[in-house]
């Protein structure tokens, strides 16, 4: 059957749901791919009409067959269609890339049937949950003795007590961020967004979280619950009470909390995904995406309900008794039990109306938790340091809300930034190898001063040149562009973080560039930026430079023609697999294009457009070319005659 007719048969639910049911299931029990992708796909009449047989065909269709083995060493869970280590048995589509609430049938699912559409997506969600448990226990990087067994997070509900599955990371699984099966993300986005519906039209909160955790396992649901609770307070205290009593939840929410001060990731210069994106950024934009589970302390302690507020204090209380061990073998580790009782009883300080003060400011009244002072003097170094981190985390946020968005919101001043920055910054920043992860507190410190130096630069350069800090910026823009890159094991060239000093650089040295700021030196470390092998870092240059191509020509056109080079990679070199670092012979290649346009850029010369045609001697990199063509100026370039002529000669070529 072909696609045509099969889609008009599956609009057929509503006159022959019998004949239907069983088309489905004879889908179900065949090999073909294709015709199983076409039935989930075609969702909308069989949520209508057959949600019970489509649900069953959708947890065939998602969850992986037992017998298909995966190759990575290691797991030895299901796979089938799966390369991915997280995709936990879960079978990956590219339906579900990026993962979206609107991606899939869930919330129309649940829209239209919810008892089905929570079945499906707490079968998958379980299943997921249930795997990175398996997968936890598991040997890791083939050493035998290390062997974890991890702990549920308990929730007493009022039904009564149940486990939950996972991590910080697993939790993190319904924002756009996370590292997890993209089915499962999309369906517990789509969760959120429904709950969000849900109490917003008056449903009583109690019975509604009480029906989607009484089927779960997997604490990313908690996570999605919680995240209701954030959105509408008033009308969840008492129901998300169970979950704020587990001390294990608070500490995977601050971890959410911390990852979602970033921003969502997603860059998508073609607007294949535009939608997805523009919805993405609008949920970033919530009220409950700046809280966490500390801010509902507050909301309990200084509620008109003293039962409700009496037994948010026990509940808090009994945090240091039981401490919240993520895994059986660490219950033995006096650091590990020491670190967690500290925390602990910082999270207890939330609990006692006493530490709490309020301060009128311009945006009205404000709440903070002032830690009591034998736990200041108890802790002394640790909360140095933790006011250190908090400082470079708020410099952070300051810096890439800036270069994300264009303009300041909130926070500081350049002027504040700029002084803050520079009593953090230490003589020898930037010259020892960076290692491009987020597990590194110090990358931090180094990410805040490059994102200063660049956000200045970009929300106020005359302020910045009149106040005399242009050499500042510009010193701190170069040291971090000659920065070297340390190895590290999941360091790959599609990665990068947005946070990443290299990405500021190329930012703020491109600002240079289009306020004409920008001397040889500056324009070599620029043009060199366009070699780097991380794309967040080569999209960043083409950004900056967007509003610089009617300074600087000579230098906007070599840094195209370099990267166009670059995406044709010659076939008869060595390109190391899922990693950042060149070999010696890429190295050689890429090093002399960068000479050939660093000779164009002495001699003022442009070069012509790069031709890219079908060769057997070489393939083109369309990933790194999207990063590229995203950022040029197209509507100023076509109208020039001569450069109109090379794009077009460039889009035949492509």
């Amino acid at each position: 059957m072909n696609d045509a007719l099969r889609r008009i048969v599956l609009h057929s639910a509503d006159v022959a749901p019998e004949k239907l049911a069983d088309y489905i299931r004879r889908v179900a029990a065949s090999k073909s791919h294709s015709a199983k992708r076409e039935v989930f796909n075609e969702f909308s009449p069989l949520v209508m009409h057959l949600p019970r047989e489509y649900v069953d065909f959708a947890i065939e269709f998602l969850i992986a067959k037992p017998e298909d083995r995966s190759a990575f060493d290691g797991w030895d869970g299901p796979s089938s269609r799966i390369s991915d280590y997280h995709a936990l048995g879960i079978e990956e589509h590219h339906e579900f890339y990026p993962p979206s609430p609107v991606r899939g049938p869930f919330l129309r699912l649940l829209r239209e049937n919810e008892d089905e559409g929570l079945r499906l997506i707490q079968t998958i969600t379980n299943r997921a949950a249930q795997n990175w448990r398996a997968r936890e226990q598991r040997r890791r990087y083939n050493d035998e003795k290390i062997k974890l067994t991890p702990l549920p997070t308990v929730i007493n509900l009022p039904s009564g007590a149940r486990e939950f599955w996972g991590d910080a990371g697993v939790y993190y699984w319904f924002r756009p961020n996370a590292s997890g099966p993209h089915a499962v993300m999309s369906a517990v986005m789509a969760l959120e967004f429904w709950m969000d519906e849900q109490i917003k039209a008056g449903r009583d909160a109690d019975d509604l979280f009480e029906k989607v955790l009484s089927g779960s396992e997997c604490v990313a649901v908690l996570g999605v619950c919680l995240s209701g609770a954030f959105a509408f307070v008033d009308k969840c205290l008492k129901a998300v009470l169970p979950i704020v009593s587990s001390p294990r939840v608070w500490l995977m929410d601050l971890q959410r909390f911390t990852g979602d001060l970033s921003g969502s990731f997603g860059g998508d210069p073609f607007g294949r995904h535009k939608y997805i994106y523009e919805l993405q950024a609008d949920r970033d934009k919530l009220p409950q995406r700046r809280m966490e589970v500390r801010h509902l302390g507050a909301h309990y302690l200084f509620s008109a309900d003293e039962a409700l507020r009496a037994e948010f204090e026990k509940a808090v209380a009994r945090f240091t008794d039981e401490l919240p061990f993520a895994y059986e073998e660490s219950r033995g580790s006096t650091e590990a039990a020491a670190g967690l009782k500290y925390q602990m009883q910082l999270f207890q300080s939330y609990a006692d109306r006493n530490n709490y003060r309020f301060t009128k400011t311009e945006r009205g009244v404000e709440v903070y938790v002032e830690q009591p002072q034998h736990l200041i003097e108890q802790n002394k170094d640790e909360l140095t340091a933790l006011s250190a981190r908090n400082l470079w985390m708020r410099l952070n946020n300051w810096a890439h809300e800036i270069i994300r968005d264009g303009k300041q919101t909130t926070g500081l001043s350049v002027e504040q930034a700029i002084k803050a920055a520079k009593e953090i910054q230490l003589s020898d920043d930037f010259k020892s190898p960076y290692i491009n992860d987020g597990g590194n507190s110090e990358n931090w410190r180094l990410q805040a001063i490059a994102g200063v130096a660049t956000a200045s630069l970009l929300v106020n350069f005359d302020w910045v040149k009149e106040q005399g800090q242009i050499a500042w910026c510009r010193s701190v823009l170069l040291d971090v562009a000659r920065m070297p890159y340390g190895e590290h094991l999941f360091d790959s060239r599609e990665g990068g973080l947005p946070y990443d000093p290299k990405v500021s650089a190329a930012r703020g040295l491109s600002a240079l560039v289009a306020h004409s700021e920008a001397d040889e030196e500056v324009r070599t470390e620029l043009l060199q930026l366009v070699s780097d092998t991380h794309e967040n870092v080569v999209s960043a240059v083409f950004r900056g430079l967007h509003e610089a191509w009617g300074v600087d020509k000579v230098l906007c056109w070599n840094a195209f023609s370099l990267a166009l080079s670059l995406c044709l990679q010659p076939r008869n070199i060595d390109v190391p697999f899922q990693s950042s670092k060149r070999s010696k012979s890429e190295a050689h290649w890429a090093h002399k294009l960068v000479q050939d346009h660093l000779r164009n850029l002495s001699k003022e010369l442009i070069p012509p457009t790069q031709r890219i045609q079908k060769s057997r001697d070489s393939h083109f990199l369309w990933n790194l070319a999207e990063h590229v063509i995203g950022g040029l100026p197209l509507r100023h370039l076509c109208d020039e005659a001569e450069s109109r002529a090379q794009l077009l000669q460039l889009a035949d070529d492509l």
